[in-house]
């Protein structure tokens, strides 16, 4: 009986060891795109193979602030309106910013600020996922005088009940609260670089409950489980600056190119052949379409300059990413004659 067994078991692995293909997840690939150059706001079609699907097409929210038709009639130093008609539910003591985006546009400000946020974006009902991403600078290290201060760059949430069943990433603690119950508490410092711009992005698995937190491509936090939490992030209470504790810590902070959406699948274009090696990521909003086989976006050159090699990858919605695709150069930074409308869909549910 031994021996049968033994047998049995040599005949299971060699069978495993034959199709290791039955067992691996499929990553999506870039076979060819309809430009080889990239302009910003040109549209673009990229094909290939597992894509997946992704049946909301364009993001919640795609926000470069120039993008924004309601900011129109602003100028420098403006405060941001916010509330029913814009795309924040709140914006909390920022301004306009003409001459100090990372991109030569427009972007947020907050001028010394303990509390300078963008606030109350609605992810849609029960979203099995959450990707959030924005770019931020401060003037100052935000982890001085760290063990005097809570501040928080993003807070999360369940919609019917902000406070107590929340998510906090602050300057060295990233946590998710379920009264009465930390059900995630980690502790890391933020990394960013003090007066550059910094990438951020954060997402949040709700049906396995993980969360994953990165700052300029780097992994701060990876897969964190809050597994006995007992409720679903489903509003983005805030990003920015929101200082508290003992000793608030004031700062000067900028925010620009912020893109949510209750999906993985995305399109970036990065600085690096090896997407764990990119430290500069730049947000690509599909549009019109995107099927297993082919996606369309509207080309976000971001802070890339003209004639500068990036690299494009597609990441389905179970977050595998494709290996990457050069982009040999940008002709030029602006393209008024092709692109799309904004993709933006605004939805304000203010508590």
């Amino acid at each position: 009986m031994k021996t049968k067994i033994i047998l049995l078991s040599l005949t299971t692995t060699l069978i495993i060891q034959a199709f290791p293909s039955m067992n691996a997840v499929a990553a999506p690939s870039i076979t060819s795109t309809s430009s080889a150059t990239f302009s910003n706001g040109q549209q673009i079609t990229i094909s290939g193979t597992g894509f997946k699907t992704k049946p909301t097409v364009a993001p919640i929210l795609w926000d470069t602030v120039e993008n924004q038709s309601t900011y129109l009639a602003l100028s420098n130093g403006d405060p941001i309106p916010s509330g029913a008609g814009y795309p924040w539910g709140t914006a909390e003591n920022l301004i306009l910013s003409t001459t100090e985006s990372r991109t030569g546009g427009k972007c947020y400000k907050g001028v010394s600020q303990v509390r300078a946020t963008l606030e109350n974006l609605s992810l849609g009902s029960s979203p099995g996922q959450v990707y959030i991403s924005w770019w931020w600078k401060s003037d100052a290290d935000p982890l001085t005088n760290k063990d005097y201060h809570s501040s928080k760059f993003a807070r999360l949430s369940k919609q019917s009940n902000l406070t107590y069943q929340t998510y906090s990433w602050t300057q060295n603690q990233n946590y998710v609260f379920d009264n009465p119950n930390y059900v995630a508490n980690n502790w890391n410092d933020y990394p960013g670089v003090t007066g550059k711009w910094n990438f951020h992005e954060v997402w949040f698995d709700n049906t396995n409950k993980t969360y994953t937190i990165k700052v300029n491509g780097a992994t701060l936090r990876d897969n964190a489980s809050w597994s006995s939490g007992t409720f679903n992030f489903d509003y983005l209470w805030m990003i920015g600056w929101d200082s508290g504790g003992t000793t608030p810590l004031p700062l000067t902070t900028w925010i620009d190119d912020i893109y949510v959406d209750n999906s993985f699948a995305r399109v970036m274009l990065c600085d690096n052949a090896n997407y764990t090696s990119a430290t500069r990521c730049e947000m690509q909003p599909p549009f019109e379409s995107w099927s297993d086989s082919q996606i369309k976006i509207s080309v976000n050159t971001g802070s890339f300059p003209a004639n500068s090699p990036a690299f494009l990858y597609v990441v389905d919605s179970d977050g595998v990413v494709s290996t990457s695709r050069q982009v040999t150069t940008f002709s030029g930074n602006v393209s008024s004659t092709s692109a799309p409308a904004p993709v933006l869909l605004m939805i304000n549910k203010a508590p």
